[in-house]
């Protein structure tokens, strides 16, 4: 059965930061009933997942809470919800760095003690008056106020028609958010509009009162959106044909608002390095690219030599009279490059950009697990239940001469091993292709069941494509970086 759309909730049951009973669209377009505890949960597992990541900066718990109240009704009390939400995160992730943007409410009722007369004209995120005799909870070291406020073009405002406008709007930005700025950092998170009329004599105005303030801000938006032209404009607009033009004067503007903004510099310096390039198999000596033909003790293998290159591996065996020479059936590379380090709880995390290629002639399904040291955190890959990591969802197997990219971090000091458990070649029934010059006419290149036999006049070696471990037993496996494949140390500035 298909849940009831939602397009016929009443307004005022929106804007909160829970269902209140009544179901709200999820990304299906399906309507959901959620608990506070619901949201509460989700923050939690949200900031579990994401807290290690350099980027995160913080949370702001809901965009435009404008059915909130502020201490004078539990069940929609904003400031309420506030503390207990970033209590909650704080207690369950001592170890979140970010900070609590903390954005206000829309018009609402004053709670009790705050005895005053309230600027009115509030927009939606943009009524932070309360604080002043009901502030929050929220450690101050944590706290952004993050106010929302726009021009004439979204709504006329009776403060607009005021014969002193825009000198009267200093007044109502320091009653509405203003004020706050002389103890905590306050940061409008939504302003913008059409650059022109009485839209424009707004934001210019606006940007001199932010830099008296030394406030910061997020400019809505990027690029502005068709059909929205009357109302919210953006930096830049889009044409016909997929080209952007800046919109005159705007940049200006914003250099105004923000004159000395946090430039923060990113240098890549490329270096040969020996973290750069890791094996994915384990032997005498580490192939930065090893062959997925783990070789069983009966075996013997001269050699299993690769280059950073990207050539595929080439095994040879030398055993007997015979010889064969060919690319293994199932042959994959693994080059992990070092991106980045931060510090955390007192250890360095090192952050690391891989990628997996498929060097072989055969389609294959991969199934590796991390050793070497913990895993922080991952991206792009398939997590198993059993431990093991595998393609990201939207591969099903990865063709031969492909490869895919996947990155993680790590509080290990070198990068992780792929120690992988599958690859598999989907192909078994199809002979794998050898350089036919280099093998005797008895000899024969065959897999069954993920199993490969190599065959020559005079000895047998059996190889297998199940793994590639500690199991691998040459007389020699050898590698180069020289010139190739350097590792890209990026160093942050600001």
């Amino acid at each position: 059965m298909t849940p009831p759309s939602c397009t016929s909730l009443p307004e005022g049951q929106l804007g909160l930061w829970y269902s209140k009973g009544n179901c709200q669209p999820n990304p299906e377009g399906e309507c959901r009933q959620f608990t506070e505890q619901d949201v509460m949960s989700a923050w939690s597992t949200l900031v579990g997942r994401l807290k290690t990541y350099s980027n995160f900066m913080g949370v702001d718990f809901i965009n435009e809470a404008y059915s909130t109240t502020w201490g004078t009704n539990i069940a929609t009390d904003w400031d309420g919800y506030v503390n207990r939400q970033a209590a909650d995160i704080l207690s369950r992730h001592p170890d979140f760095k970010g900070l609590f943007w903390i954005e206000g409410i829309a018009d609402a009722p004053n709670p009790a003690g705050c005895n005053f007369q309230q600027t009115p004209g509030h927009w939606w995120g943009g009524n932070l008056e309360f604080v002043q005799c009901k502030p929050l909870t929220v450690p101050a070291d944590r706290l952004v106020w993050a106010p929302h406020t726009y021009g004439p073009s979204l709504y006329a405002q009776s403060y607009f028609n005021d014969p002193s406008f825009p000198n009267n709007m200093p007044a109502i930005w320091n009653a509405h958010f203003g004020y706050l700025a002389s103890t905590q950092p306050v940061v409008i998170s939504e302003w913008g509009g059409m650059y022109q009329g009485a839209t424009k004599v707004f934001q210019d105005a606006l940007a001199r009162y932010m830099a008296s303030k030394k406030m910061g801000s997020f400019y809505w938006a990027l690029v502005g959106r068709p059909g929205e032209v009357n109302t919210v404009d953006g930096l830049v607009t889009p044409n016909n044909g997929g080209t952007l033009t800046v919109i005159p004067g705007k940049l200006p503007m914003l250099a105004i608002a923000t004159p000395s903004p946090a430039v923060v510099r990113f240098t890549a310096t490329c270096t040969p390095s020996s973290d750069s390039v890791t094996s994915a198999a384990t032997s005498t000596q580490a192939a930065t690219v090893a062959t997925t033909a783990a070789v069983t003790s009966s075996a013997t293998v001269a050699s299993v030599t690769s280059a950073t290159t990207g050539a595929p591996p080439v095994v040879t065996s030398t055993t007997g009279a015979g010889s064969t020479t060919g690319t293994a059936p199932c042959t994959i590379g693994v080059r992990q490059t070092f991106t980045n380090s931060w510090q955390a709880n007192g250890a360095t995390v090192s952050q690391y950009s891989s990628t997996v290629a498929n060097n072989g002639g055969q389609a294959v399904t991969l199934k590796f697990k991390f050793t070497g040291g913990a895993l922080v955190e991952y991206w792009s890959l398939t997590a198993n239940s059993d431990g093991t990591f595998g393609l990201p969802s939207w591969m099903t197997t990865l063709a031969p001469g492909a490869s895919f990219d996947f990155g993680y971090s790590t509080s290990a000091s070198a990068p992780l091993t792929l120690s992988f458990i599958t690859p598999s070649c989907n192909n078994p029934s199809v002979a794998a292709v050898a350089t036919a010059a280099a093998v005797s006419s008895t000899a024969a290149v065959t897999t069954a069941a993920a199993t490969s036999a190599v065959t020559t006049a005079a000895a047998t070696s059996v190889v297998t494509t199940a793994a590639v471990t500690s199991s691998v037993t040459s007389s020699s496996a050898s590698s180069s970086t020289t010139g190739v494949n350097s590792g890209c140390r990026l160093s942050i500035s600001q």
